[in-house]
């Protein structure tokens, strides 16, 4: 098979004198090894936690979706740096370096998130 995973993106703002709005980015990606999403659902503590994808051998792209309604989760790729922020509902979209552990803490209380990754 080809073509198993597609990646679009749309980013846009519509704001007094900005009128900006992204949609080209649609694409498709070959997988070569099949093992499905990892690792699922997560809820994530107001401590950090880490997460290293031990079933995932070969890392690509990841999805990972803030499902709690009023708390945000702050991630990134060091203990206790934080560059990445996801607000109530919010996603992101990215590839990930192969061997990388991704450290993740809650605001106020725990947070469920949403974590996708495929081999790719």
């Amino acid at each position: 098979m080809a073509n198993e995973i597609t990646v679009t993106a749309m980013l846009g703002c519509v704001s007094g004198a900005i009128n900006e709005v992204d949609a080209d980015a649609v694409f498709t990606i070959d997988q070569s090894v099949s093992s499905g999403s990892y690792p699922g659902f997560c809820t994530i503590a107001t401590t950090e936690e880490s997460e290293t994808f031990s079933e995932i051998t070969t890392l690509g792209w990841c999805k990972i979706k803030n499902l709690d309604a009023t708390n945000f989760v702050d991630f990134g790729f060091t203990t206790a740096v934080y560059g990445i922020r996801l607000k109530p509902n919010e996603m992101a979209v990215f590839r990930l370096v192969p061997g990388v552990t991704m450290f993740m803490k809650a605001d106020t209380s725990a947070v469920k998130v949403q974590i996708r990754c495929y081999d790719n």
